[in-house]
């Protein structure tokens, strides 16, 4: 009976041993197909992440498409730099005309003796061209440069100025009266500079400074103020005041003390007396005067002179202030041979059309030392 269950439980054991065997080869099969299925899901997740890549990246593309490809152009194409340079300069040349007219129709003085003639109706007496600062040495001045330089372009232009005052005079040219209209235009320098250089050529030549309320003379001379025309006219000096200078022999009578209305002695029949006595002695005398519209000496003088220069400063003095000063000296029987300008920029001056335009410049400079 034992052996018969034992026989029994061992039949039973192989029926479930054949089972369990059975259901282990579905299990392994099962386990194939699931393996399986895993590969082919990451397969097709893999191609759906490549693919929804593909789509975004289609999403982004330019709805267009190339009708011919773009070459680099040999040449830049804008902006067109010939056309607008050309433009631009015929701009700015029509702003700078436009400029210099209107800077010509406000210029109050005048540039030219053209115009002077022009305006005036006296002659013209030419010009003085201005010295550069850079031409003197320190301390030094105009007519100290006149003395070293004597055939400068300066020296030259006081040399022109006798000639024509010569020319004009048709009498012997004894007393030469210089004065302007205003102050600062360069008659101080004009009267001493011409009576130098006369002094230098062996006129004996006498300069007197009669702008006793701003007396100059002096100062360029580098003498103390003391005695001088006023002090001859008040009977308080005699002719032993006049200074002398060496290098030239040039003779100068300084203003003297200034009195509380000097016109009482310049326009007084001493100073007629005390003029014809000097051009007796001399062959020149040239006067420094006051600006016309400073004071009425130049006129009181100018009665007893043999001409007058009237200078004008190049391109400042108003030319109603030249009219003015014209008519004062015109009233007092003055006669003015003509108006000089002063202080000419003669390299400004030769961009003008004029017919003095160029002088003392350029091709003429050869002409003169220094």
């Amino acid at each position: 009976a034992r052996q018969s269950s034992l026989e029994g439980e061992l039949a039973s054991l192989k029926n479930r041993m054949a089972e369990a065997n059975d259901k282990e080869i579905q299990l392994r099969a099962l386990e194939r197909e699931a393996e399986a299925a895993r590969t082919l899901l990451s397969t097709l997740l893999a191609r759906n992440k490549e693919i929804s890549s593909q789509n975004e990246m289609q999403a982004h593309r330019a709805d267009a498409r190339i009708v011919s490809r773009a070459e680099a152009p040999l040449a830049a194409y804008f902006p067109q730099t010939k056309v607008i340079l050309g433009i631009m300069a015929l701009l700015s040349g029509l702003l700078a005309l436009i400029v210099v007219f209107v800077r010509e129709l406000r210029q109050r003085g005048f540039i030219s003796g053209e115009q002077i003639e022009a305006t005036t109706d006296i002659s013209s007496l030419g010009f003085v061209p201005m010295l550069e600062s850079e031409r003197l040495d320190a301390g030094e001045k105009p007519l100290d440069y006149v003395l070293k330089n004597p055939r400068s372009a300066i020296a030259q232009s006081l040399r022109t100025l006798f000639w024509s005052l010569s020319l004009m005079s048709p009498m012997r040219l004894n007393i030469v009266v210089v004065t302007s209209a205003h102050p600062e235009e360069g008659k101080s320098t004009i009267s001493g500079g011409l009576a130098r250089v006369q002094a230098l050529s062996g006129r004996k030549t006498l300069l007197i400074d009669a702008d006793t309320r701003n007396p100059q003379a002096h100062k360029t001379f580098k003498e103390s103020v003391g005695p001088g025309l006023l002090d001859i006219l008040k009977g308080d000096a005699d002719e032993d005041v006049i200074f002398t200078e060496e290098e030239t022999g040039l003779d100068v009578l300084f203003a003297g003390e200034a009195d509380e209305d000097p016109m009482v002695f310049l326009g007084s029949e001493k100073m007629s007396n005390f003029l014809a006595e000097m051009s007796e002695i001399y062959d020149l005398i040239v006067i420094d005067t006051p600006p016309v519209m400073a004071a009425s000496d130049a006129c009181a003088i100018g009665r007893l002179a043999d001409t007058t220069v009237l200078v004008v400063r190049w391109t400042k003095t108003p030319r109603e202030a030249v009219m003015h000063a014209l008519r004062q000296l015109q009233r007092a029987d003055a006669f003015v041979a003509g108006a000089l300008l002063s202080m000419v920029d003669v390299k400004k001056h030769s961009m003008y059309r004029y017919g003095d335009s160029g002088a003392y410049h350029g091709a003429l400079q050869k002409y003169y030392a220094n």
